[in-house]
């Protein structure tokens, strides 16, 4: 007798978080992995790894809907789910982050020490200050 199948494991509070905030703000969208917001005037561009969708929101309100579990702000038109972002880059004296659909967010000076500290990028944040240079 085969063993009974195990069940896939229960998400996360942060995907579950995100699923819920795409069923109800972008429902066309659901069931992809939210991947950014983005403010464009009074409108919120929502990315996900299926594609992206306009709505009307403020970037406030929805990062307040998220929590603050489910990822960070490292702009102040931008919120960037915490297992978004595949390397952090060198721009002129600013970084950026590469998301994995390929967008690319602006970092914020004052959000640099935040997102050196949190590790998340999986080629993180150099300290050192030469223009194009993202190692020490």
């Amino acid at each position: 007798m085969a063993a009974p199948p195990i069940p896939p494991p229960e998400p996360g509070p942060a995907a579950v978080g995100t699923s819920s905030f795409l069923l109800r703000h972008a429902p066309d969208l659901a069931g992809n992995r939210l991947l950014a917001l983005q403010a464009e005037d009074h409108y919120l561009r929502v990315h996900t790894d299926g594609g992206a969708v306009l709505v009307l929101m403020r970037l406030r309100d929805a990062i307040a809907s998220l929590g603050d579990s489910t990822g960070w702000q490292p702009h102040r038109s931008f919120w960037v789910a915490s297992d978004a972002a595949t390397r952090a880059q060198r721009r002129g004296q600013g970084w950026q982050l590469v998301l994995e659909n390929g967008l690319v967010v602006p970092v914020s000076r004052n959000a640099v020490p935040s997102m050196r500290a949190s590790g998340s990028v999986s080629q993180p944040f150099a300290s050192a200050s030469v223009t194009g240079s993202t190692e020490e």
